[in-house]
């Protein structure tokens, strides 16, 4: 694993998430085929959040944490990123934006990717990370269905340089629509890798899923407009 893990998500053809319902050899197992499909950034869920930290601590004891940038989300407290920091994460994730939230993955030095569903989420953030000598490259945007394609082409066309990533109804079909798009980042979505296949560890069901995700991602950035 080299490089920045928000260029990586800018650029990913889509962000895997995972429940924290699986042991950490599952998680390490998903994490192979996760970098043999050359798919970036894996999240852990915090849902429960104690359950996910738990997670996080196995893998980070094995060879497979080094494969993938690994985020861990939906951070909601101060309390809660502290304990997320302490165990090194690449990638703070939040449904929306909280200043305490930041100021400890500032002090951490991880990256934070709270979510926005309006232009004054985005004027807030780009205030507060002003603030702390951050820059805003890449915001989830959550939930899409408050926020189609046309309302995010809005948020880019007066907030450029950013890109978005979009979760909520994502559907695998709709990855070139949404690729399409100049200002996408990776779509987060956890149902583009059913539970079951993983629960079942049917690796090459899996495979299969995470090829038609990066085949509708390559179309739809193939397409974009010069």
């Amino acid at each position: 694993m080299k490089g920045n893990v928000l260029e990586a998500l800018a650029a990913a053809p889509a962000q895997l998430n995972i429940m924290p319902r699986f042991s950490v050899d599952t998680v390490c197992e998903y994490i192979n085929v996760v970098h043999e499909e050359r798919f970036p950034v894996l999240e852990i869920l915090g849902r429960p959040m104690d359950d996910a930290l738990k997670i996080l601590a196995g893998v980070c004891e094995r060879p497979e944490r080094s494969k993938v940038f690994m985020a861990i989300g939906t951070v909601l407290t101060r309390s809660q990123a502290e304990q997320v920091v302490a165990l090194k994460p690449d990638l703070v994730v939040s449904a929306a934006f909280s200043r305490r939230v930041l100021d400890v993955t500032v002090d951490a030095g991880i990256d934070y990717v709270p979510a926005v569903s309006s232009l004054q989420d985005i004027q807030d953030i780009l205030d507060a990370y002003e603030d702390v000598g951050r820059e805003v490259k890449v915001l989830k945007v959550c939930p899409v269905m408050l926020a189609n394609i046309e309302m995010v082409s809005i948020f880019s066309a007066i907030f450029p340089g950013i890109k978005f990533c979009p979760t909520g109804t994502i559907e695998l079909e709709d990855i070139a629509t949404w690729k399409a798009m100049h200002w996408m980042g990776a779509p987060m979505e956890r149902w583009f890798v059913p539970d079951s296949l993983i629960e079942s560890h049917d690796w090459d069901a899996v495979r299969t899923k995470l090829r038609q995700i990066r085949v509708q991602a390559a179309a739809g950035v193939s397409s974009q407009n010069p």
